[in-house]
């Protein structure tokens, strides 16, 4: 979208968001409490990119960003957008505001090294965002969980519930 350079009060912001799915289940399996569950595969994976944005004006109608990507590997699916608005701020100014989501599935899921797309500021196309697969922290979200077989009471099951299970 280029950007309104006559228009100068105008805001954007735009958040992308990639939901991966990669074809995995948990498969439970019968047995006592704390037995593991079984991954299958479904589906060689698919992703789904979601762009939310909201385009603020003082002085008109904000222009919304297109959803045609330019890429034939994102297929729009379903858009929403809000019809443009009006508030009046308390010294009078008239604030216009459209906001919406645009849902793409992707033709072909990016890898888990590829580098995601986030967006363009509207005023230097030059200026992509773009994730990198180096930008990722290790270790951020803790050590990996060690669970117990013992089950999910902690080693001990209720009374009555271990003898209902084994059928003793």
């Amino acid at each position: 979208m280029p950007f309104d350079s006559s228009n100068t009060n105008t805001t954007y912001a735009t958040y992308v968001s990639y939901y991966f799915d990669y074809g995995r289940r948990g498969q439970p399996i019968a047995g006592p409490p704390g037995s593991p569950v079984s991954i299958v595969q479904l589906h060689g994976g698919s992703c789904i990119k979601l762009v939310n944005f909201v385009c603020q004006s003082y002085d008109e109608k904000p222009k919304p960003p297109d959803p045609d990507t330019g890429s034939d590997n994102e297929v729009l699916m379903r858009k929403a957008i809000s019809a443009p608005y009006q508030a009046e701020m308390s010294d009078g100014t008239i604030v216009w505001t459209i906001a919406g989501v645009y849902i793409y599935q992707l033709r072909v899921m990016p890898g888990d090294y590829d580098n995601l797309t986030i967006g363009t500021p509207p005023y230097d196309a030059s200026l992509q965002t773009v994730l990198l697969p180096n930008d990722f922290i290790k270790g951020l979200l803790g050590p990996p969980s060690t669970p117990s077989r013992s089950g999910p009471w902690g080693g001990a099951t209720p009374s009555g519930l271990s003898s209902f299970l084994t059928g003793q």
